[in-house]
């Protein structure tokens, strides 16, 4: 754990975020949770995040969309939902511990504008909010410039402010052509299945005209073709060997 205090983190959150959250019990709800793993990766479904949620449901579908985000970007740990969501400040306190050490870890820097991000999902935030600030509040409680020693954003002050948003587009660029290519190879995957759910029929057709032909029964075997061609699965039709038609002068006339 990082071992900062409450006041510390909730100064940490609000400024990276632009909140007015006052109780660490509030992280429980799951919104500001979900916009600090937006922070580090620029890809999480805001749309779908309840920022003005009030029921345990609500908390519950936002850990769900962190949980997403979890699994999308291979982070181990386990959330304990079911104990975040009854709002207590101990679960919640040491949950916040934990991302608050990996964003410490994982922030790429920059500038983060939570409240354009939030617009952008068509999102709104209860609770009053402060305009949003370049310098969230560092483990001592001091307000430093830098979010980290060493790390870029210590070098974006106002003056290059059109920089970090161009970096930032860059990024949700990125996760938006990530998203596209994710969803085109689902589509071919899709795709790959009816080929070869067609090509088995096709298959299916050759065999029982092979058995026609072998037999000399041209027509004989008409309704196994047509049961084939027109199932509405995969499953092979059985084939009758000793099916005839009577009017077999019409059959001819037909073919």
């Amino acid at each position: 754990m990082t071992g900062e205090s409450r006041q510390d983190l909730l100064n940490w959150v609000n400024s990276l975020l632009g909140l007015n959250i006052v109780k660490i019990e509030e992280m429980g709800k799951g919104f500001a949770l979900c916009q600090i793993f937006d922070s580090i990766f620029l890809d999480v479904p805001l749309k779908k995040v309840k920022f003005n949620a009030r029921h345990e449901f609500e908390y519950i579908q936002n850990f769900k969309v962190l949980q997403s985000v979890f699994d999308k970007h291979k982070i181990p740990n386990d959330i304990p939902v079911e104990r975040l969501v009854k709002l207590k400040f101990q679960d919640n306190i040491e949950f916040l511990q934990f991302v608050k050490k990996f964003w410490d870890t994982h922030f790429p820097g920059g500038y983060y504008d939570a409240a354009g991000r939030r617009s952008g999902a068509g999102a709104t935030v209860a609770t009053g909010a402060p305009k949003p600030t370049r310098s969230p509040v560092s483990s001592a409680g001091r307000v430093s410039s830098p979010l980290n020693a060493g790390r870029p954003r210590s070098s974006l002050g106002s003056n290059n402010g059109a920089s970090a948003a161009a970096l930032q587009q860059a990024q949700m660029q990125v996760a938006e052509l990530t998203a596209q290519v994710e969803e085109a190879q689902a589509a071919l995957d899709a795709m790959g299945k009816e080929r070869d759910f067609y090509f088995g029929k096709l298959r299916q057709v050759e065999v029982a005209l092979q058995a026609l032909q072998e037999q000399g029964q041209e027509f004989a075997a008409v309704k196994d073709i047509l049961g084939v061609l027109y199932a509405q699965d995969a499953e092979p039709v059985p084939m009758h060997d000793d099916m005839a038609y009577h009017d077999g002068a019409a059959m001819e006339e037909t073919f």
